[in-house]
């Protein structure tokens, strides 16, 4: 851990989460998880040989892309496709 200037040590910056910690958060089964990785859906993962990775800043764009005003099938668009990605700046 790190030393700030006034002596408090800093939390270390998580980066990446576990199949796990990423169930906990979406509030899913870890089958679920390893369900949309052989689809190919859901969030973008890395493998590191047997181990399971999720990058937060995959995890926060894809949840980002998966906010919804309506659940109306017709017309139904995401947030991100009304109003443009936050991150990117609004859409004029």
């Amino acid at each position: 851990m790190e030393k700030t200037f006034c002596g408090a040590q800093s939390e270390p910056q998580i980066t990446h989460l576990t199949e796990h910690q990423l169930a906990q958060r979406l509030n899913v089964s870890v089958r679920t998880l390893q369900g949309w990785r052989i689809r190919g859906e859901g969030v973008p993962f890395l493998k590191l040989g047997r181990c399971i990775r999720y990058p937060i800043a995959a995890v926060e764009g894809w949840e980002r892309a998966h906010l919804f005003l309506s659940t109306s099938a017709v017309g139904a668009c995401s947030i991100h496709q009304m109003y443009g990605d936050p991150a990117e700046g609004a859409v004029q």
